[in-house]
């Protein structure tokens, strides 16, 4: 029997038939700055050459980590969150580094299962958009690990990492404002569930605008739900039943306003005749629904990418202090939010 492995180019040959060292070949062929492209290049076409495959599981052995990156991502469900992902794995991606992807469901044990296991892979570091409920723990457990870590869009409590957040209280603010301007005085704020910080935050912003014009508005509900679409349509279908009826629906983010969408025609009312409805984050859709959605444009590319930008910095300085980032919101007017019915 023929043994396939006696037959595998090493470094040794590549080095024996290009003529560079074997240090400078191992260089080459792990794409490192220290050598010059044109020698590089050379190596690599002999490699090419001689059916040279790079192991990089063997090559990670020999490291302290590896060049993975988890991104461990809440609920890939939610546009917002997998939109947020491919702006992520792109930076990583052109940094050099291979992104791990995995979505927790909002499962908190879960997400505990898939640190250790990007642990156990010597994974470099994780960025986490935290599972609902994470406990303030969880960033002593990463440490143990030996891992850096980045948080986005939610924080944990007393947290000791980066973060980098979505300006949801401003945000909820802009679209608040904009829908007492446009005569709205029932108001009702929809979407997100209690004891979460993202939660939190844009209702203080629902609550600061109603401070800013109480003259002009009778009445204002909270509604919490879960963060989808169905959530969203029943609770509507709820508060359209009762009295006094909403004439403005403030959103959580896009996703809940698609619900919204849906319990308002559910109802026989109309979106932007009857009822003012606003979102948050400009999802992919948000332009293309009818009538097109009123929303905040939060940047969700930039925060990808600064998100990526930070754990490099903090995988090349760990010393550095914790910074928290967040992009300013922009309103985004649109068919939705107008009350044209009379």
């Amino acid at each position: 029997m023929i043994n396939n492995r006696s037959k595998a180019v090493t470094i040794i040959k590549i080095a024996e038939k290009s003529g560079f060292s074997k240090s400078t070949v191992s260089l080459a062929l792990q794409h490192s700055p220290k050598i010059k492209k044109s020698t590089r290049k050379k190596i690599l076409k002999v490699a090419r050459e001689l059916g040279y495959v790079y192991n990089r599981s063997a090559a990670n052995l020999r490291k302290p980590h590896s060049n993975l990156i988890g991104l461990v991502i809440n609920d890939l469900t939610n546009p917002f969150f997998s939109e947020l992902a491919v702006a992520i794995e792109q930076e990583l991606g052109s940094s050099g580094y291979v992104v791990v992807l995995v979505n927790t469901s909002e499962n908190i044990e879960k997400q505990e299962q898939v640190i250790r296991s990007l642990s156990e892979h010597n994974v470099k570091g994780v960025i986490v958009c935290p599972a609902l409920g994470t406990p303030n723990n969880f960033i002593g457990h990463v440490n143990q690990y030996g891992m850096a870590m980045v948080t986005v869009a939610r924080p944990i409590p007393h947290q000791k990492c980066d973060f980098i957040s979505v300006d949801g209280d401003n945000s909820i603010f802009l679209t608040t404002e904009h829908i007492i301007a446009q005569g709205a005085r029932n108001l009702a704020f929809v979407g997100g569930e209690e004891g979460n910080a993202a939660f939190e935050h844009r209702l203080a912003g629902f609550h600061r605008a109603i401070k800013n014009n109480q003259a002009k508005v009778d009445s204002f509900t909270i509604n919490p739900c879960a963060i989808n679409r169905n959530a969203a349509s029943k609770v509507t279908q709820s508060l359209l039943a009762t009295e006094p009826q909403p004439d403005g629906i403030i959103c959580y983010s896009d996703l809940v306003a698609f619900g919204v969408y849906s319990g308002i025609q559910r109802c026989g009312k109309r979106v932007g005749i009857d009822i003012a409805v606003t979102g948050m984050d400009n999802i992919q859709g948000a332009s293309d629904v009818h009538p097109s959605l009123t929303t905040t444009e939060v940047f969700i590319e930039a925060i990808g990418k600064r998100a990526a930008e930070v754990l490099l910095k903090r995988l090349s300085a760990p010393e550095i202090p914790f910074s928290n980032y967040s992009i300013s919101a922009e309103l985004l007017i649109r068919e939705s939010s107008s009350l044209s019915g009379g």
